[in-house]
Order: C-alpha cells, then sequence, then structure tokens
C-alpha cells in the first residue's frame, strides 16, 4: 500500500514512476499472451481443418468432372452443331 502511494506521489517523468509502470505493463503482457496464444492456435486448427475439408471436396468433384463431361455430351449434337435439349 505504501509503494502505491509513493509511485502515487511521483511526477510523471520521473523514472523510478516510468520504470514501474512499464515493469507493470510487461507483467500484464506476460499473464495475457499465453492465453492469446492459445486461443490463436485453436483458431488456426479449424481453419486448417475447413481449408483441409474444402479441399477434398474439390479434388473429390474435379476427379468425376473428365467423366461427368464425357456422360453429358451428346456426339450428335457436337457434330452437327444443335444444342442438346431435354
Amino acid at each position: 500500500m505504501y509503494l502505491v502511494s509513493y509511485f502515487d506521489s511521483l511526477p510523471p517523468d520521473d523514472e523510478m514512476f516510468r520504470l514501474a509502470r512499464l515493469l507493470g505493463l510487461l507483467t500484464l503482457v506476460g499473464q495475457r499472451i499465453p492465453e492469446a496464444a492459445a486461443t490463436l492456435t485453436s483458431e488456426l486448427q479449424a481453419q486448417a481443418q475447413a481449408a483441409s475439408a474444402c479441399c477434398n471436396i474439390f479434388y473429390s468433384r474435379l476427379d468425376r468432372l473428365a467423366a461427368e463431361i464425357t456422360e453429358g455430351v451428346d456426339r450428335e449434337c457436337t457434330s452437327s452443331g444443335r444444342k442438346r435439349v431435354g
């Protein structure tokens, strides 16, 4: 309690006051960084899993695309230039 009163009585440009403020800030940052890093890591893992699932869907669709295109082409229409109906 006496220490807080002492620092409150110091002028803002006092070196000891600035050092105490810096130490307080470093303590606060040191307490918050592990929690923030854990949150960021879990968010990045979730995004990586979502991206992986999206890539799997994309590659699966790409693998089937050539066969689907071949099935959907009517050779009579392509040779005569007419559009397929139905």
